[in-house]
């Protein structure tokens, strides 16, 4: 099997883990660091499809559900499996700041809870995919 082909089928299989194994991203990150060149490969074409992925979301949540980007980056990160605490620490935001947003999302959105958040937008991005 050449290079290209088993970068391919690395990648293909990376996609659906990613969910399982929210971790799988930076310990491949560490791989690549360490310079395999199958995980650079990868991680390159994993990368662009996140992007574009990620883009989509937004879009969405913003087109649908009337968010502003500040919420629309906050719903992907919690669909994506983070939490209001761990946002707060990536953004460098105030606890207080992530749940005002959280609040305005419930609003615009209808949800009550972030458990049902997260479903209510799962199911609009399995939609538009």
């Amino acid at each position: 099997m050449s290079n290209k082909k088993q970068q391919d089928a690395l990648f293909d299989n990376l996609k659906p883990l990613t969910r399982v194994y929210p971790s799988l991203e930076a310990r491949l990150a560490k791989a690549a660091a360490d310079g395999h060149p199958y995980v650079l490969r990868a991680l390159e074409i994993f990368g662009r499809a996140k992007g574009r992925s990620q883009e989509q979301a937004l879009a969405s949540y913003r087109e649908e559900h009337g968010l502003t980007e500040a919420e629309a980056k906050l719903a992907y990160f919690l669909v994506e499996g983070g939490t209001l605490a761990d946002y707060a620490l990536t953004t460098n935001l105030s606890r207080n700041t992530v749940r005002s947003y959280l609040k305005s999302i419930f609003s615009k959105t209808g949800a009550t809870r972030q458990a049902e958040l997260v479903l209510m937008l799962s199911e609009d991005r399995s939609r538009t995919r």
